[in-house]
């Protein structure tokens, strides 16, 4: 075993819903596929984000059941983790207009196993860059 090559660090994810059972699932299929989760409630009218963390991406649920709205939302990831990539879940058939410009990408619901995939293409450099995803695939 060669000890003197440090094993790599898994890739944390910053992942953003109101839905507590869907972050609680979806963040059980990415650590199980490798990745750092960082999860995210948002509730009626506030959220907490980590302030010790640094995420690689983060991936935030597009219709949020709250006072805020997705754009205030995003807003305040950007004050946050300025450069890190936002990419919009949702099971809309596109992108949503009004996000288009505040956010790095779209992907649209799917399976965990494509939610995995697109994390892995996109830090080891295979995925798309500038328009992250935006695919129903």
């Amino acid at each position: 075993m060669n000890l003197s090559k440090p094993l790599p660090l898994p890739h944390t994810i910053l992942m953003v819903d109101d839905e507590p059972e869907h972050l609680k699932m979806q963040s059980w299929f990415m650590n199980e596929a490798g990745f750092r989760i960082i999860t995210v409630v948002v509730g009626r009218n506030s959220f907490s984000l980590p302030d010790k963390e640094r995420p690689g991406l983060i991936l935030m649920d597009y219709r949020l059941n709250c006072e805020l709205t997705s754009i205030q939302i995003v807003g305040l990831l950007r004050q946050t983790f300025k450069d890190v990539p936002i990419v919009l879940l949702s099971s809309a058939e596109s992108m949503p207009e009004e996000m288009s410009p505040l956010v790095d990408g779209f992907i649209r619901k799917a399976d965990p196993e494509k939610l995995v995939e697109f994390a892995r293409k996109f830090f080891d450099g295979t995925g798309q860059r500038g328009q992250i995803a935006s695919s129903s695939r």
